[in-house]
């Protein structure tokens, strides 16, 4: 929707700029050909028929069409490429252990609790795994 909205601002050139065009599925890319307006990329009946559907059904091609598609549209700049130019300190991770106080200790064993009943009615109905989940559906 943000991706039909933008689509509507009167431009000459379009950019998309993003440091994760695939977060949470091929449907993200759609949203930036339709933002971006390269035909027949962003026609959502020719995506779902041409790309969408063949992709999800496991077909080579589909891989393939988009892929070779997306080499020619985008620009990809790895941080190795820019790491010296832009000054961007190593990347470090710290552990912090934080005690809860009573009333956060109640809330989040209550919701352990209830996250983990619906954990297991979800795989008692569909399976264990993305396999077993996958086949209930069909």
């Amino acid at each position: 929707m943000a991706a039909k909205m933008a689509g509507e601002l009167h431009s000459h050139y379009r950019w998309c700029v993003t440091g994760t065009p695939l977060q949470s599925g091929l449907n993200d890319i759609y949203g930036l050909l339709l933002f971006l307006g390269v035909a027949p990329w962003g026609i959502k009946a020719w995506w779902d028929r041409a790309v969408h559907r063949p992709w999800e059904a496991g077909r080579s091609h589909a891989k393939s069409l988009v892929g070779d598609a997306l080499h020619r549209l985008l620009w990809r700049t790895a941080k190795v490429d820019v790491e010296l130019e832009l000054g961007i300190p190593p990347q470090t991770a710290q552990d912090h252990l934080l005690e809860l106080d009573p009333v956060e200790r109640v809330f989040y064993s209550n919701q352990l609790e209830k996250l983990t009943a619906a954990s297991a009615t979800f795989f008692s109905r569909h399976g264990s795994g993305p396999d077993e989940a996958r086949d209930a559906r069909a």
